[in-house]
């Protein structure tokens, strides 16, 4: 052989070595990020998570990973699945997986066992056989970035007293296991019901959340859904949503020391309307855009971790929002807009909370530390609607309380300061 093949020769063997120790290097770190992330798992409460190791080798880790949340986890996080139960009880789950091991990296898929657990149970109760469920991911073991999708086909339970239709479902994520992760969720919708009774449609979803991890908290500093509609019919009523689009954002200011959180919610729905025997009304065009600024983010995240406690949680949530309390806070009204049955309502306005160390004891020494403005607009034709309208209106009217302008529009101007209450200009009683 001459020395271009024996090099040659050497250079094939050295990339395979390289790609053979990658392949061990990647396994063996993943086996022990693996016993990491079932110890902080089963630290959660209601929480035990096992895994069960398969076929294992060089290049592949199968296995099954079992999963068990206590009956108050399940209500607390999933009441849905708790309200399908006739009694409280915990959730076990049986996931097949397997994985591929690379240079750095391991592809995986994933089925929940149709045949053992809590869903074999739940799928024998639907007269179902299995779920057409898949779920594959990517993940690099040296910077813990994964990326990877659920997918759910249409599916359907149909039982004497109707049905029930899911359409397409899928979801992707990608990012760090423990500190970000980007979300986006496409469901063409579902129908229930029967023609006896009643229907429920859900059109399609779409969605796109961002998530970062604060303190063990999971924050979505941006977030945007999208729901086409809704529509529930029956004899006695028919309801009707089209076009709800919400967006959010969590914004961080201030020092290290002291840092505060602006939390941004605008949402806007094209129509909603009922009609039956009882009620009939239409709103269109409804917009809300809501501002929370100079929330004490220490105290935020401990209200939230309040909600996950299973003892003391309301001593612990009283305690997180006296500490946001004393802080201060504001909150900015930037628009709520409608109109009920063709008669437009406005109103914008904002309420601060001063700082202050005392705890809140009452409604007076809360009143104290308000200042709040709010501006309403209305068409008379509004008025008109609401029972015994008109002969509330015009007393409010004699006495200043509201103001009708040369183009009929009513208006109000309410404040409150050093907690005394006026309606233009008006003292209030509180």
């Amino acid at each position: 052989m001459n020395k271009t093949g024996i090099a040659a020769a050497v250079g094939v063997f050295v990339l395979g070595a390289g790609y053979l120790g990658a392949c061990w290097l990647t396994g063996n770190i993943y086996d022990q990020q693996l016993q990491q992330r079932m110890q902080l798992w089963n630290q959660q409460p209601g929480t035990q998570v096992e895994w069960q190791p398969g076929d294992a080798g060089l290049w592949h880790r199968d296995g099954v990973l079992h999963v068990t949340l206590s009956a108050e986890r399940v209500q607390h996080y999933a009441p849905f699945l708790a309200d399908l139960q006739s009694e409280p009880q915990p959730l076990e789950l049986f996931i097949q997986v397997q994985q591929g091991v690379g240079a750095l990296t391991i592809q995986g898929q994933a089925q929940v066992d149709s045949s053992r657990g809590s869903l074999a149970t739940w799928l024998q109760q639907a007269k179902l056989q299995s779920l057409p469920h898949q779920v594959n991911w990517q993940f690099n073991a040296i910077n813990q970035h994964l990326q990877g999708d659920v997918r759910l086909d249409p599916w359907k339970v149909v039982t004497d007293e109707g049905r029930v239709e899911f359409a397409l479902l899928k979801l992707q994520a990608s990012g760090t296991l423990d500190q970000q992760a980007d979300i986006q969720l496409e469901w063409d919708g579902m129908s229930a019901g029967s023609e006896a009774t009643q229907l429920v449609h859900l059109a399609p979803v779409r969605s796109d959340v961002r998530l970062e991890n604060n303190a063990g908290i999971w924050l979505s500093p941006a977030y945007h859904v999208q729901l086409a509609g809704v529509r529930y019919v029956s004899p006695e009523q028919n309801f009707t949503l089209q076009q709800w689009d919400g967006q959010g954002a969590i914004a961080e200011q201030g020092s290290e020391a002291d840092r505060r959180l602006n939390i941004q919610f605008n949402s806007k729905v094209e129509l909603v309307e009922m009609k039956g025997q009882q009620q009939n009304f239409t709103i269109d065009k409804m917009a809300l855009g809501l501002n929370l600024q100079n929330i004490d983010k220490q105290g935020y995240l401990a209200l939230l971790q309040s909600q996950q406690a299973s003892t003391l949680g309301q001593m612990q949530t009283l305690a997180a929002m006296q500490q946001i309390a004393s802080k201060g806070l504001a909150v900015t009204l930037d628009t709520l807009t409608l109109d009920y049955n063709k008669a437009n309502f406005h109103a914008q306005g904002n309420v601060a909370l001063s700082a202050d160390q005392r705890p809140v004891l009452g409604l007076p020494q809360l009143l104290a530390r308000l200042q709040a403005q709010l501006d309403l607009v209305a068409m008379p034709e509004l008025v008109a609607q609401l029972p015994n309208g008109e002969a509330m209106l015009k007393p409010m009217l004699s006495q200043g309380y509201i103001k009708q302008g040369n183009d009929g529009k009513l208006s109000s101007q309410l404040k409150l300061t050093g907690g005394k209450a006026t309606a233009n200009g008006v003292a209030l009683p509180l």
